[in-house]
Protein backbone atom coordinates (compact mmCIF):
# COMPACT_ATOMS: atom_id res chain seq x y z
CA UNK A 1 0.00 0.00 0.00
CA UNK A 2 1.28 3.25 -1.19
CA UNK A 3 1.00 5.85 1.89
CA UNK A 4 3.21 8.93 0.14
CA UNK A 5 1.62 12.13 -0.53
CA UNK A 6 0.77 13.92 -4.11
CA UNK A 7 2.43 16.92 -4.35
CA UNK A 8 -0.96 18.78 -3.88
CA UNK A 9 -1.34 17.06 -0.80
CA UNK A 10 2.25 18.10 -0.19
CA UNK A 11 1.30 21.50 -0.88
CA UNK A 12 -1.99 21.13 0.97
CA UNK A 13 -0.29 20.65 4.20
CA UNK A 14 2.36 23.01 3.92
CA UNK A 15 -0.06 25.86 3.25
CA UNK A 16 -1.67 24.92 6.54
CA UNK A 17 1.22 24.72 8.60
CA UNK A 18 2.39 27.95 7.48
CA UNK A 19 -0.72 29.35 7.88
CA UNK A 20 -2.03 28.37 11.11
CA UNK A 21 1.83 29.09 12.10
CA UNK A 22 1.41 32.52 11.37
CA UNK A 23 -2.24 33.19 12.67
CA UNK A 24 -2.62 30.87 15.52
CA UNK A 25 0.14 31.21 17.76
CA UNK A 26 0.13 29.99 21.20
CA UNK A 27 -0.67 33.56 22.71
CA UNK A 28 -3.82 33.42 20.63
CA UNK A 29 -4.83 29.84 22.08
CA UNK A 30 -4.21 31.33 25.80
CA UNK A 31 -5.87 34.31 25.23
CA UNK A 32 -9.11 32.07 24.21
CA UNK A 33 -9.09 30.67 27.31
CA UNK A 34 -10.65 34.22 28.83
CA UNK A 35 -12.05 35.17 26.24
CA UNK A 36 -13.46 32.90 23.60
CA UNK A 37 -14.57 35.61 20.67
CA UNK A 38 -10.99 35.96 19.67
CA UNK A 39 -11.16 32.80 17.37
CA UNK A 40 -12.82 34.87 15.06
CA UNK A 41 -9.50 36.28 13.87
CA UNK A 42 -8.41 32.98 13.14
CA UNK A 43 -11.38 31.65 11.08
CA UNK A 44 -11.35 34.49 8.79
CA UNK A 45 -8.42 32.72 7.37
CA UNK A 46 -9.64 28.88 8.09
CA UNK A 47 -13.45 29.53 6.82
CA UNK A 48 -11.84 29.05 3.00
CA UNK A 49 -10.94 25.73 3.33
CA UNK A 50 -14.55 24.39 5.03
CA UNK A 51 -15.49 22.53 1.98
CA UNK A 52 -12.60 20.43 3.00
CA UNK A 53 -15.90 18.42 4.56
CA UNK A 54 -17.03 17.28 1.36
CA UNK A 55 -13.61 16.58 -0.73
CA UNK A 56 -11.13 13.50 -0.37
CA UNK A 57 -11.22 12.61 3.57
CA UNK A 58 -7.13 12.54 3.06
CA UNK A 59 -7.13 15.92 2.79
CA UNK A 60 -9.43 16.73 5.40
CA UNK A 61 -7.38 14.65 7.20
CA UNK A 62 -3.77 16.75 6.32
CA UNK A 63 -5.26 19.90 7.74
CA UNK A 64 -6.69 18.70 10.83
CA UNK A 65 -3.45 17.26 11.82
CA UNK A 66 -2.14 20.44 11.34
CA UNK A 67 -5.21 22.45 13.86
CA UNK A 68 -4.71 19.62 16.09
CA UNK A 69 -0.55 21.13 16.32
CA UNK A 70 -1.58 24.09 17.25
CA UNK A 71 -4.83 23.24 19.42
CA UNK A 72 -6.88 25.84 16.74
CA UNK A 73 -9.41 26.92 18.43
CA UNK A 74 -12.90 27.67 16.96
CA UNK A 75 -15.35 25.41 14.72
CA UNK A 76 -13.07 24.16 11.85
CA UNK A 77 -13.54 20.56 12.98
CA UNK A 78 -16.98 20.46 14.21
CA UNK A 79 -18.16 22.03 11.03
CA UNK A 80 -15.85 19.69 8.75
CA UNK A 81 -17.89 17.37 10.70
CA UNK A 82 -21.13 18.60 9.72
CA UNK A 83 -20.34 18.87 6.12
CA UNK A 84 -19.52 15.55 5.47
CA UNK A 85 -23.08 14.04 7.04
CA UNK A 86 -25.09 17.07 5.52
CA UNK A 87 -23.16 17.19 1.98
CA UNK A 88 -25.17 19.27 -1.02
CA UNK A 89 -28.70 17.04 0.18
CA UNK A 90 -29.85 19.87 2.66
CA UNK A 91 -28.63 23.39 0.93
CA UNK A 92 -29.28 26.14 4.06
CA UNK A 93 -26.16 28.84 3.09
CA UNK A 94 -24.79 27.44 6.38
CA UNK A 95 -20.91 28.21 6.32
CA UNK A 96 -20.73 26.58 10.09
CA UNK A 97 -22.03 23.90 11.47
CA UNK A 98 -21.99 20.79 13.88
CA UNK A 99 -23.15 17.56 15.02
CA UNK A 100 -25.17 16.00 17.96
CA UNK A 101 -25.97 12.45 18.26
CA UNK A 102 -28.80 11.70 20.47
CA UNK A 103 -29.49 8.04 21.94
CA UNK A 104 -32.15 6.69 23.62
CA UNK A 105 -31.85 7.91 27.01
CA UNK A 106 -29.03 10.64 26.45
CA UNK A 107 -28.98 14.23 26.34
CA UNK A 108 -26.34 14.84 23.64
CA UNK A 109 -22.91 16.73 23.53
CA UNK A 110 -23.11 19.50 20.87
CA UNK A 111 -19.49 20.35 20.37
CA UNK A 112 -19.34 24.87 19.79
CA UNK A 113 -22.89 24.85 19.43
CA UNK A 114 -22.88 28.94 20.22
CA UNK A 115 -20.34 29.58 17.17
CA UNK A 116 -22.29 27.69 14.25
CA UNK A 117 -25.26 28.70 12.08
CA UNK A 118 -26.92 25.07 11.86
CA UNK A 119 -26.34 21.85 13.52
CA UNK A 120 -27.31 18.34 12.14
CA UNK A 121 -28.87 15.81 14.63
CA UNK A 122 -28.19 12.73 14.59
CA UNK A 123 -31.54 10.88 15.93
CA UNK A 124 -32.10 7.04 16.59
CA UNK A 125 -33.76 5.25 13.29
CA UNK A 126 -32.04 6.54 11.91
CA UNK A 127 -33.10 9.94 11.27
CA UNK A 128 -31.63 13.29 10.38
CA UNK A 129 -32.43 16.90 11.47
CA UNK A 130 -30.68 19.88 10.90
CA UNK A 131 -31.65 23.00 12.19
CA UNK A 132 -30.69 26.72 13.28
CA UNK A 133 -28.49 26.60 15.90
CA UNK A 134 -30.45 29.59 17.22
CA UNK A 135 -33.52 27.97 17.59
CA UNK A 136 -31.81 25.06 19.90
CA UNK A 137 -31.85 24.93 23.56
CA UNK A 138 -28.41 24.39 24.97
CA UNK A 139 -26.05 24.48 28.30
CA UNK A 140 -22.71 24.96 28.11
CA UNK A 141 -20.30 22.49 29.66
CA UNK A 142 -17.39 23.11 31.23
CA UNK A 143 -14.70 21.20 30.34
CA UNK A 144 -10.69 20.45 30.52
CA UNK A 145 -9.91 21.34 26.58
CA UNK A 146 -10.21 25.30 26.61
CA UNK A 147 -9.72 25.11 23.07
CA UNK A 148 -13.35 23.60 22.42
CA UNK A 149 -16.41 24.56 23.63
CA UNK A 150 -18.85 21.99 24.63
CA UNK A 151 -22.80 22.28 25.25
CA UNK A 152 -25.56 19.86 26.01
CA UNK A 153 -28.73 19.87 23.80
CA UNK A 154 -32.08 20.12 26.10
CA UNK A 155 -34.46 18.40 23.94
CA UNK A 156 -34.02 16.83 20.73
CA UNK A 157 -36.17 18.22 17.32
CA UNK A 158 -39.90 17.03 16.85
CA UNK A 159 -39.08 16.89 13.37
CA UNK A 160 -36.77 14.42 11.49
CA UNK A 161 -35.97 12.95 8.29
CA UNK A 162 -34.86 9.21 7.67
CA UNK A 163 -31.03 8.85 7.24
CA UNK A 164 -29.69 5.69 4.90
CA UNK A 165 -27.91 3.49 7.73
CA UNK A 166 -25.27 3.16 4.71
CA UNK A 167 -24.11 6.78 4.47
CA UNK A 168 -24.53 6.95 8.66
CA UNK A 169 -22.51 4.26 8.75
CA UNK A 170 -19.83 5.54 6.14
CA UNK A 171 -19.85 8.94 8.42
CA UNK A 172 -18.94 7.44 10.76
CA UNK A 173 -15.68 5.75 9.54
CA UNK A 174 -14.65 9.49 7.99
CA UNK A 175 -15.54 11.03 11.14
CA UNK A 176 -13.40 8.89 13.25
CA UNK A 177 -10.46 9.26 10.68
CA UNK A 178 -10.95 12.91 11.13
CA UNK A 179 -11.08 13.19 15.28
CA UNK A 180 -8.02 11.10 14.86
CA UNK A 181 -6.45 12.77 12.36
CA UNK A 182 -6.30 15.87 14.54
CA UNK A 183 -5.30 13.54 17.69
CA UNK A 184 -2.46 12.80 15.83
CA UNK A 185 -1.46 16.43 15.74
CA UNK A 186 -2.18 17.12 18.96
CA UNK A 187 0.23 14.53 20.55
CA UNK A 188 3.29 15.56 17.71
CA UNK A 189 2.93 18.80 19.42
CA UNK A 190 2.62 17.23 23.21
CA UNK A 191 5.66 14.98 21.90
CA UNK A 192 7.87 18.08 20.19
CA UNK A 193 6.82 19.96 23.32
CA UNK A 194 7.92 17.17 25.49
CA UNK A 195 10.99 17.29 24.11
CA UNK A 196 12.14 21.00 23.76
CA UNK A 197 11.19 20.95 27.51
CA UNK A 198 13.46 17.91 28.05
CA UNK A 199 16.35 19.60 26.30
CA UNK A 200 15.97 22.99 28.47
CA UNK A 201 15.41 21.69 31.53
CA UNK A 202 17.59 18.43 31.78
CA UNK A 203 20.32 21.23 30.44
CA UNK A 204 22.21 17.99 28.31
CA UNK A 205 23.80 21.38 26.77
CA UNK A 206 24.31 22.62 29.92
CA UNK A 207 25.16 20.28 32.82
CA UNK A 208 26.15 22.03 34.85
CA UNK A 209 23.48 21.48 37.87
CA UNK A 210 23.59 17.74 37.18
CA UNK A 211 27.27 17.44 38.13
CA UNK A 212 27.39 19.56 40.79
CA UNK A 213 24.18 17.22 42.07
CA UNK A 214 26.02 14.59 41.36
CA UNK A 215 29.50 15.22 42.91
CA UNK A 216 28.41 15.12 46.96
CA UNK A 217 26.84 11.33 45.38
CA UNK A 218 30.31 10.51 44.44
CA UNK A 219 32.35 12.02 47.01
CA UNK A 220 30.03 9.89 49.19
CA UNK A 221 30.87 6.58 47.74
CA UNK A 222 34.52 7.10 47.51
CA UNK A 223 34.78 7.78 51.08
CA UNK A 224 33.15 5.19 52.15
CA UNK A 225 35.32 2.59 49.85
CA UNK A 226 38.32 4.49 51.75
CA UNK A 227 36.90 3.47 54.83
CA UNK A 228 36.29 -0.19 53.51
CA UNK A 229 39.52 -0.58 52.37
CA UNK A 230 38.06 -1.46 48.51
CA UNK A 231 37.50 0.10 44.99
CA UNK A 232 34.74 2.54 44.55
CA UNK A 233 31.80 0.19 43.70
CA UNK A 234 31.51 1.12 40.14
CA UNK A 235 27.73 0.10 39.64
CA UNK A 236 26.99 2.55 42.39
CA UNK A 237 28.82 5.43 40.36
CA UNK A 238 26.51 4.48 37.48
CA UNK A 239 23.54 4.57 39.50
CA UNK A 240 24.03 7.73 40.98
CA UNK A 241 25.17 9.52 37.91
CA UNK A 242 21.69 8.52 35.89
CA UNK A 243 19.71 9.54 39.12
CA UNK A 244 21.47 12.85 39.80
CA UNK A 245 20.42 13.53 36.27
CA UNK A 246 17.32 12.84 36.57
CA UNK A 247 16.31 14.25 40.09
CA UNK A 248 18.22 17.73 38.78
CA UNK A 249 15.78 17.44 35.90
CA UNK A 250 12.89 17.21 38.21
CA UNK A 251 14.05 19.79 40.77
CA UNK A 252 14.45 22.20 37.74
CA UNK A 253 10.97 21.60 36.82
CA UNK A 254 9.52 21.68 40.19
CA UNK A 255 11.42 24.92 40.50
CA UNK A 256 10.12 26.18 37.31
CA UNK A 257 6.33 25.33 38.25
CA UNK A 258 6.79 27.12 41.65
CA UNK A 259 9.08 30.59 40.16
CA UNK A 260 7.00 30.90 37.24
CA UNK A 261 5.51 34.39 38.08
CA UNK A 262 9.01 35.22 39.32
CA UNK A 263 10.74 33.99 36.54
CA UNK A 264 8.52 36.02 34.04
CA UNK A 265 10.42 39.39 35.49
CA UNK A 266 13.91 38.01 35.51
CA UNK A 267 15.77 38.86 32.12
CA UNK A 268 17.74 35.79 32.51
CA UNK A 269 14.98 33.44 33.50
CA UNK A 270 11.98 34.69 31.40
CA UNK A 271 12.40 33.00 28.36
CA UNK A 272 12.15 29.19 30.70
CA UNK A 273 9.46 27.09 28.79
CA UNK A 274 6.92 27.41 31.50
CA UNK A 275 6.95 31.66 31.43
CA UNK A 276 7.56 31.93 27.94
CA UNK A 277 4.35 29.58 27.60
CA UNK A 278 6.04 27.18 25.99
CA UNK A 279 5.00 24.33 28.23
CA UNK A 280 1.76 24.48 30.25
CA UNK A 281 2.20 23.79 34.22
CA UNK A 282 0.21 20.69 33.80
CA UNK A 283 2.84 19.42 30.95
CA UNK A 284 5.40 20.19 33.38
CA UNK A 285 3.67 18.65 35.93
CA UNK A 286 3.68 15.56 33.70
CA UNK A 287 6.99 15.59 32.86
CA UNK A 288 8.19 16.14 36.70
CA UNK A 289 6.34 12.69 37.43
CA UNK A 290 8.34 10.70 35.05
CA UNK A 291 11.45 12.00 36.68
CA UNK A 292 10.69 11.30 39.43
CA UNK A 293 10.23 7.62 38.71
CA UNK A 294 13.35 7.78 37.15
CA UNK A 295 14.68 8.79 39.52
CA UNK A 296 12.47 6.19 42.35
CA UNK A 297 13.85 3.47 39.71
CA UNK A 298 16.96 4.09 40.45
CA UNK A 299 16.73 4.39 44.58
CA UNK A 300 15.05 0.90 44.26
CA UNK A 301 18.41 -0.63 43.29
CA UNK A 302 19.86 0.40 46.50
CA UNK A 303 19.29 -1.31 50.08
CA UNK A 304 16.42 -0.59 51.78
CA UNK A 305 17.88 2.42 54.24
CA UNK A 306 19.48 4.29 51.45
CA UNK A 307 16.05 4.16 49.77
CA UNK A 308 14.64 5.50 53.27
CA UNK A 309 17.25 8.29 53.04
CA UNK A 310 17.06 9.05 49.49
CA UNK A 311 13.09 9.29 50.03
CA UNK A 312 14.16 12.10 53.02
CA UNK A 313 15.95 14.44 50.51
CA UNK A 314 11.93 14.98 49.21
CA UNK A 315 11.44 17.03 51.86
CA UNK A 316 13.86 19.43 51.71
CA UNK A 317 13.73 19.56 47.07
CA UNK A 318 9.99 20.97 47.70
CA UNK A 319 10.56 23.79 50.41
CA UNK A 320 14.11 25.26 48.38
CA UNK A 321 12.05 27.36 45.54
CA UNK A 322 10.26 28.98 48.36
CA UNK A 323 13.17 29.94 51.10
CA UNK A 324 14.48 32.77 48.35
CA UNK A 325 10.47 34.74 49.25
CA UNK A 326 11.49 34.72 53.53
CA UNK A 327 15.37 35.01 53.92
CA UNK A 328 18.67 36.10 52.78
CA UNK A 329 19.95 32.51 53.39
CA UNK A 330 18.20 30.26 50.40
CA UNK A 331 21.31 28.95 49.67
CA UNK A 332 21.53 26.87 52.88
CA UNK A 333 18.46 25.28 52.00
CA UNK A 334 20.21 24.55 48.87
CA UNK A 335 22.90 23.15 50.16
CA UNK A 336 20.65 20.71 51.86
CA UNK A 337 19.24 19.68 49.09
CA UNK A 338 22.15 19.49 46.58
CA UNK A 339 24.33 17.99 49.32
CA UNK A 340 22.03 15.36 49.97
CA UNK A 341 23.94 12.47 48.07
CA UNK A 342 26.73 12.84 50.69
CA UNK A 343 24.68 10.82 52.38
CA UNK A 344 23.87 8.18 49.88
CA UNK A 345 27.23 6.68 48.71
CA UNK A 346 28.33 5.97 52.65
CA UNK A 347 24.56 4.05 53.44
CA UNK A 348 24.97 2.32 50.13
CA UNK A 349 27.69 0.46 50.84
CA UNK A 350 27.02 0.06 54.94
CA UNK A 351 23.49 0.53 54.92
CA UNK A 352 23.91 2.46 57.61
CA UNK A 353 25.07 6.12 58.26
CA UNK A 354 28.52 7.17 60.44
CA UNK A 355 29.95 10.22 61.26
CA UNK A 356 31.69 10.30 58.71
CA UNK A 357 29.33 10.81 55.84
CA UNK A 358 27.71 13.28 58.66
CA UNK A 359 30.92 15.49 58.34
CA UNK A 360 30.99 15.26 54.41
CA UNK A 361 27.17 16.22 54.48
CA UNK A 362 28.31 19.27 55.88
CA UNK A 363 31.50 20.12 54.36
CA UNK A 364 29.38 19.92 51.06
CA UNK A 365 26.55 22.17 52.38
CA UNK A 366 29.53 24.91 52.81
CA UNK A 367 30.49 24.69 49.60
CA UNK A 368 27.46 24.75 47.94
CA UNK A 369 26.54 27.87 49.85
CA UNK A 370 29.69 29.34 48.38
CA UNK A 371 29.35 28.56 44.99
CA UNK A 372 25.63 29.05 44.84
CA UNK A 373 26.58 33.25 46.41
CA UNK A 374 28.82 33.07 43.11
CA UNK A 375 26.12 32.09 41.09
CA UNK A 376 22.89 34.31 42.77
CA UNK A 377 25.16 37.72 41.61
CA UNK A 378 24.46 37.04 38.11
CA UNK A 379 20.61 37.90 39.11
CA UNK A 380 21.34 40.19 41.94
CA UNK A 381 20.21 43.42 40.68
CA UNK A 382 16.67 41.68 39.04
CA UNK A 383 16.42 39.68 42.47
CA UNK A 384 16.71 43.27 44.41
CA UNK A 385 13.87 44.31 42.28
CA UNK A 386 11.43 42.33 42.41
CA UNK A 387 11.97 41.08 46.07
CA UNK A 388 13.99 37.69 45.79
CA UNK A 389 16.52 37.70 48.51
CA UNK A 390 20.05 35.77 48.35
CA UNK A 391 23.27 35.92 50.13
CA UNK A 392 24.80 37.58 47.15
CA UNK A 393 22.45 40.09 48.10
CA UNK A 394 23.68 39.91 51.54
CA UNK A 395 26.79 39.44 51.47
CA UNK A 396 27.63 42.05 48.82
CA UNK A 397 30.95 43.71 49.17
CA UNK A 398 31.43 41.39 51.94
CA UNK A 399 31.74 38.00 49.33
CA UNK A 400 34.80 37.54 48.76
CA UNK A 401 35.60 37.21 52.39
CA UNK A 402 32.47 35.62 52.87
CA UNK A 403 33.38 33.13 50.44
CA UNK A 404 36.96 32.35 52.13
CA UNK A 405 34.89 31.36 55.47
CA UNK A 406 32.81 29.14 53.97
CA UNK A 407 35.08 27.63 51.49
CA UNK A 408 37.85 27.08 54.12
CA UNK A 409 34.37 25.40 56.63
CA UNK A 410 34.07 23.33 53.64
CA UNK A 411 37.57 22.71 53.23
CA UNK A 412 37.82 21.54 57.10
CA UNK A 413 34.52 19.34 57.63
CA UNK A 414 35.57 17.78 54.72
CA UNK A 415 38.98 17.07 56.12
CA UNK A 416 37.96 15.67 59.20
CA UNK A 417 35.61 13.23 57.25
CA UNK A 418 37.98 11.85 55.11
CA UNK A 419 40.69 11.03 58.11
CA UNK A 420 37.91 10.17 60.65
CA UNK A 421 37.01 7.15 57.87
CA UNK A 422 40.78 6.57 57.74
CA UNK A 423 42.30 8.34 54.53
CA UNK A 424 45.92 8.82 54.33
CA UNK A 425 48.36 11.33 52.52
CA UNK A 426 46.99 10.68 49.37
CA UNK A 427 43.48 12.02 50.29
CA UNK A 428 45.58 15.06 52.28
CA UNK A 429 47.19 15.86 48.90
CA UNK A 430 44.27 15.87 46.85
CA UNK A 431 42.07 17.89 49.30
CA UNK A 432 45.12 20.52 49.47
CA UNK A 433 44.49 20.48 45.52
CA UNK A 434 40.96 21.13 46.13
CA UNK A 435 41.02 24.09 48.43
CA UNK A 436 43.45 25.48 45.83
CA UNK A 437 41.20 25.62 43.62
CA UNK A 438 38.94 27.41 45.90
CA UNK A 439 41.39 29.87 47.05
CA UNK A 440 41.75 30.56 42.50
CA UNK A 441 37.71 31.14 42.14
CA UNK A 442 37.95 34.05 45.21
CA UNK A 443 40.80 35.33 43.51
CA UNK A 444 39.49 35.17 39.86
CA UNK A 445 36.07 36.30 41.13
CA UNK A 446 34.19 39.36 39.89
CA UNK A 447 30.68 39.87 40.99
CA UNK A 448 29.95 42.95 39.05
CA UNK A 449 30.83 40.48 35.78
CA UNK A 450 27.95 37.86 34.98
CA UNK A 451 29.91 36.14 32.90
CA UNK A 452 32.84 35.69 34.80
CA UNK A 453 30.12 34.97 38.08
CA UNK A 454 28.86 31.89 35.96
CA UNK A 455 32.67 30.90 34.54
CA UNK A 456 33.91 30.89 38.20
CA UNK A 457 30.00 28.77 39.38
CA UNK A 458 30.85 26.31 36.42
CA UNK A 459 34.63 26.17 37.56
CA UNK A 460 33.66 24.15 40.94
CA UNK A 461 32.94 20.83 38.69
CA UNK A 462 36.49 20.88 38.14
CA UNK A 463 37.10 20.92 42.11
CA UNK A 464 34.41 18.30 42.26
CA UNK A 465 36.00 15.96 40.14
CA UNK A 466 39.66 16.99 42.19
CA UNK A 467 38.26 15.33 45.39
CA UNK A 468 36.21 12.47 43.88
CA UNK A 469 39.56 11.40 41.78
CA UNK A 470 41.72 11.15 45.16
CA UNK A 471 39.36 9.46 47.17
CA UNK A 472 38.70 6.62 44.22
CA UNK A 473 42.93 6.27 43.80
CA UNK A 474 43.49 6.29 48.29
CA UNK A 475 40.72 3.41 47.61
CA UNK A 476 42.00 1.53 44.69
CA UNK A 477 45.82 1.65 46.67
CA UNK A 478 44.52 0.98 50.32
CA UNK A 479 42.17 -1.96 49.37
CA UNK A 480 42.35 -4.46 51.92
CA UNK A 481 44.17 -7.61 51.41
Amino acid sequence: MDFSLTDDQELLRDTAHKLLERECPPALVRAHIEDPSVYESLWRHLAEYVALGNGPATDACLFLEQTGYVAAPGPFLATLLYRSLVGDDVDRGATTGTIALVGDDTHPFVLEADRVESVAIVLPGPKLAVVDASDLGVTFVPNVDFSRRLFTLAAPPARAEPLDPARLAAWRDRAHALLAAEMVGIARRIFDMSLQYAKEREQFDRPIGSWLLLLPCWWSAGLAAVHAGRQVNAWHVLLFFIGAFAMRGAGCTWNDIVDRDLDQRVERTRSRPIPSGQVSVPMAAAFLVLQALIGLAVLLQFNPFTRIVGLASLAVVAVYPFMKRITYWPQIALGLAFSWGALMGWPALFARLDPPAFWLYGGAIAWVIGYDTIYAHQDREDDALIGIKSTALLFRERTKPMLAVFYALAVTLIAVSGWSAGAGYIFALGLAAFAAHLVWQIARLDIDDPQNCLAVFKSNRDAGLILFAVLALEAALSRAP
